[in-house]
């Protein structure tokens, strides 16, 4: 009797599964259907990957793997077998970072760099597979396609400004642009998928955090743009990456300017997000502006070139931790030493 009765309970929770699974993969489909609208397209890799997250919490990892297949096959009917391939693909891995999250308990900021080395990957995988499967070329190939048309345009430009009696090719910022080689879109390609993975995975965790926060999936918060403080590791591993590749040029290889650029955009980037954030909150709690001032006074100083002065700021709290958002800075442990002396 009591076989009968685990036997129903086990048919019944797994027919629960199926159902959960089946439904999500229909929105998931759609949601991915959406990425072939411009405006939409933001929405569809911020929103796939949550439901891939909700199969994986409500299922579990074997109707997850299914899904897998199921929606490839579902996009690839709707749309084309390529799209189908890619868009899973590029949904699944970012869902895979966001299932890792949910399961570890990590903090906010190694929760962005998981999701970040996901949508690396991902759009790494994308980019390959539409290469080889549509353009049939690879990389190298892409972007020597890409210098072809530049220099179709800029000589189309030439004429075009040659019929206004104007002569362009003495224009210094012409020709700058004119001679960028393909070894110089190289060096800027990881720098800019960096960034591009770090700002898109923050938008995609926000609105995870507030998706799975309501379903009672927790993970943990971002803090407030005043309560950011520069990781001190990854200020010493960028300014690293760029004295190694420094070091590089230094023997003529080109390899190291692309790695010291790297290493440079990664070091500057976290001081000047700490100094953003240094700034926010002196306006925030110590000269009570509102929301909307607060952030037109960072814009202004962001548009005004002072760069530098925000990451210094920056490198500078991140080591002494001013705020004593850590507790763990030179400034907290300064203070305890002083007050331990007074005593």
């Amino acid at each position: 009797m009591n076989t009968n009765i685990n036997t129903n309970k086990n048919k019944n929770t797994n027919t629960n599964k199926l159902i959960n699974a089946t439904i999500l993969v229909a929105l998931l489909v759609i949601i991915s259907l959406l990425s072939n609208l411009p405006i939409l397209q933001l929405v569809s890799i911020a929103v796939a990957p949550i439901i891939v997250v909700l199969i994986y919490v409500r299922s579990d990892a074997k109707y997850t793997i299914i899904s897998f297949f199921v929606s490839m096959i579902m996009i690839s009917i709707l749309l084309n077998p390529i799209q189908g391939i890619t868009l899973t693909v590029l949904n699944y891995m970012i869902g895979i970072g966001l299932i890792w999250i949910v399961k570890k308990e990590y903090s906010a900021f190694t929760n962005i760099i998981i999701l970040s080395i996901a949508l690396i990957l991902g759009v790494l995988m994308f980019t390959f597979l539409n290469l080889k499967l549509v353009l049939q070329t690879d990389i190298s190939g892409y972007l020597n396609m890409i210098m072809d048309a530049f220099d179709e345009v800029f000589e189309m430009m030439i004429v075009m400004y040659k019929d206004m009696d104007i002569d362009i090719s003495e224009n210094p910022a012409f020709n700058q642009l004119k001679n960028i080689s393909l070894t110089d879109i190289l060096k800027l390609i990881p720098v800019y998928i960096t960034l591009y993975s770090v700002i898109v995975s923050t938008f995609i965790y926000k609105v995870s955090e507030k998706i799975l926060g309501r379903l009672n999936i927790k993970i943990k918060a971002l803090p407030k743009l005043s309560y950011i403080k520069s990781n001190i590791k990854l200020i010493i591993i960028g300014l690293s990456v760029a004295m190694i590749g420094l070091a590089i040029t230094s023997i003529n290889l080109d390899v190291g300017e692309g790695i010291s650029l790297f290493g440079r955009v990664i070091f500057e980037t976290t001081g000047a997000v700490g100094g953003i954030s240094v700034i926010s909150y002196l306006l925030e709690e110590k000269l009570n502006y509102k929301t909307f001032l607060r952030y037109l006074f960072l814009f202004l100083i962001l548009a005004s070139g002072l760069n530098l002065i925000l990451v210094i700021i920056g490198i500078i709290d991140s080591a002494f931790d001013f705020r004593q958002i850590e507790r763990d800075g030179l400034y907290y442990v300064l203070k305890n030493k002083i007050n331990e002396t007074s005593e």
